[in-house]
């Protein structure tokens, strides 16, 4: 890692102070210098993009710019006499210390593993990682061939982020910071959040606490994936939507609103869905209280929207004809119906509630069954089911853990809320749920039920905290709050300890094992084929690589092995037979590669383009083929013949 990697660091800070200086609030300040980050990233990335310029000089000149131009404004704004507000604690009791104290520790220990710790969670090993290191190599955004599609349609605000951090840093020794970010935003929105709705400094603090030990929360804050990414954003549109519809609402708040909902669209799909209810609360209100000022926030916010998205949309468009999905998979669920949304609300729930014992898990399963059965419904039915419908174990996995507690105590603070009538005169809290309510419909209704929805689930349960930390705020007795927090933080440890693919304890920690190793803790029996593999192709001078790889292979540990190697190696997908094989190549195919790897079962020798290729190295499920000689080839061919 390079001192440069710090940079985009030293631009947040400077947003971070001069909104500070404008507005004078610290959580404010710190969303609207994210959101500025987040353009600034989009920006980078796509104008250069354009001119092939996405290069370590390119995006090095475009960030020590931005730095230059913030510092300048910086001190423009100090010459005019604003301020840096100061910061007191007077109004903190002991109690509220152990809250902020309980979040200081889970922020630090994530962010330890973050640093320490190497990406190594499935999707990233397959596109999260792959699609940034392959802009690198090709200095653009643009699409290309690949055997995976998601590394083209998915969205890729986190992985513009990553970006800046691998172009700088020259490793992907920070690529796990954009989630930990991500999830200190959050819980700083959060936060901000309840104060906005009116409540009281010890229900924000309760709040903030609570989505700082969600389990899925700590484990995807160390991890190269984009959940909590897209969590940032919706909070943020949250925040806005709540000033908006308060009356507090300026035009900044109108700009912060789009902005929030294009780069949460930017990120992930789910974006749409859970934002929809809040963007129809926002209009709702608008129509009664705002009309004429209305059609020109919607205006703003609509352009931001496309705006930001523009570049992803026109390459999804481009390639699959529809800005917003491509490739073969399908997530969205074939039939409509109240039983199906019943069925999702069930099943999607379960997720939350495996246990160690198999038994226990078993005995949901078949509970669940009975209930379908009742509905005259099945649980595995493909028109509603990615894959076979299964309770997951309890478990510190960062794709299918669960949040049990967090579940209960959702329901029991709604049902608290609902149930006394003080609570219920709060309108905007009632409309809040509401849309939050209207966010989990959406999310059953739309998306088929699948084993790894819970880390999809995270930005609704983020967004459901204001109702905990409300009621947890309402403790009296001070032994039952310390007893309170003491469960929480038990309950907490085994996802900052044991994180299973990061953990910091045991014989396989993170400080234990090799960083080059760490890349397989989630199928430890990669490690020996790929680097086997990698080897030989280095033994053969080879540099031009050719990827044959299926759908959901891995790929980006034979770029991190490949980086080690003494000479410059390409990677490129080839023989690509889907849609994608109609893109202008951009990865320097005009001649053959000097070897192919693939991890499946092949034959002894393929053929691609006229040039013959042979078996020449395999190890388990990876294959290494070599180009054959022209009087091989030429004996292959009257074999065939």
């Amino acid at each position: 890692m390079t001192f440069w990697a710090l940079l985009p660091f030293l631009c947040f800070v400077l947003l971070f102070l001069f909104f500070l200086c404008t507005t004078q609030r610290w959580r404010y300040s710190f969303f609207f210098a994210s959101l500025a980050w987040g353009v600034f990233v989009v920006f980078v990335s796509e104008m250069l993009s354009l001119f092939n310029g996405l290069t370590r000089n390119g995006v090095l000149a475009a960030w020590v710019l931005f730095a230059l131009a913030l510092a300048a404004v910086l001190a423009g704004t100090f010459r005019r006499g604003k301020r840096i507000p100061k910061f007191s604690f007077s109004q903190y009791a002991a109690q509220d210390f152990c809250l902020l104290a309980g979040v200081g520790t889970v922020v630090i220990i994530t962010g330890l593993v973050a640093v320490a710790a190497a990406p190594n969670n499935w999707d990233s090993m397959t596109y999260h990682m792959s699609r940034v290191v392959h802009w690198i190599q090709n200095q653009s955004v643009a699409h290309y061939p690949t055997h995976i599609q998601r590394q083209l349609y998915q969205g890729p605000w986190a992985e513009f982020a990553i970006l800046q951090f691998q172009i700088l840093g020259n490793g992907d020794r920070l690529a796990n910071m954009v989630q930990w970010f991500s999830m200190a935003g959050s819980l700083l929105g959060i936060s901000l959040l309840v104060s906005e709705m009116g409540f009281s400094l010890r229900s924000q603090l309760w709040t903030g606490f609570a989505a700082a030990v969600l389990p899925m929360g700590i484990l995807q804050s160390s991890s190269t994936q984009n959940d909590y990414a897209v969590a940032l954003w919706l909070i943020g549109l949250a925040i806005f939507v709540v000033r908006c519809n308060r009356g507090q609402g300026k035009w900044g708040d109108t700009v912060a609103l789009g902005v929030s909902l294009g780069l949460g669209a930017l990120t992930k799909a789910t974006a749409y869905i859970i934002a929809f209810p809040f963007l129809v609360w926002f209009f709702a209100v608008g129509i009664r209280q705002r009309e004429k000022r209305l059609w020109r926030e919607s205006a703003v916010i609509f352009v931001l929207l496309i705006v930001i998205n523009l570049g992803h949309y026109s390459r999804n468009t481009g390639l699959y004809g529809s800005p917003l999905s491509g490739g073969e998979q399908k997530y969205f669920n074939e039939v409509f119906s109240p039983g199906v949304l019943i069925s999702n609300l069930v099943r999607n729930g379960v997720l939350h509630l495996g246990a160690p014992q198999q038994s226990f898990n078993q005995g949901i399963k078949a509970g669940v069954a009975a209930f379908h059965r009742m509905l005259g419904l099945d649980p595995g039915d493909p028109r509603t089911t990615w894959g076979e419908f299964d309770v997951p174990a309890w478990s510190t996995n960062e794709d299918i853990a669960g949040n049990p507690l967090h579940l209960i105590l959702i329901v029991l603070s709604v049902g608290l809320f609902l149930w006394r009538r003080e609570s219920r005169s709060d309108s905007g809290l009632l409309v809040y749920l509401g849309a939050v309510s209207g966010g989990v419909l959406l999310f059953c209704l739309v998306l088929k039920w699948q084993l790894f929805h819970s880390r999809l689930q995270l930005p609704l349960f983020l967004l459901a905290m204001p109702f905990v930390g409300i009621a947890l705020a309402r403790i009296k007795g001070r032994w039952i709050f310390y007893g309170v927090l003491i469960v929480f933080l038990m309950g907490a440890l085994p996802y900052l300890l044991h994180n299973e693919r990061r953990p910091l304890l045991g014989k396989r920690n993170i400080f234990n094992i090799k960083r080059a190793s760490q890349y397989f803790s989630y199928r430890r029996f990669m490690e020996v084929p790929f680097v086997g593999a990698v080897k030989f192709v280095g033994s053969q001078g080879c540099s031009d690589v050719g990827l044959l790889f299926g759908a959901d292979d891995w790929e980006y540990p034979f770029w991190a092995l490949f980086a080690e190697s003494p000479r410059p190696v390409r990677l490129r997908h080839v023989h690509v037979k889907n849609i994608s094989a109609k893109q202008e190549e951009r990865e320097g195919a005009d001649s053959l590669p000097c070897a192919v790897i693939t991890q499946s079962e092949a034959g002894r020798v393929m053929v691609m383009a006229g040039l013959g290729y042979q078996k020449s190295w395999q190890f388990s499920f990876v294959s290494v083929y070599t180009p054959m000689t022209e009087l091989q080839l030429q004996k292959l061919l009257q074999y065939l013949r």
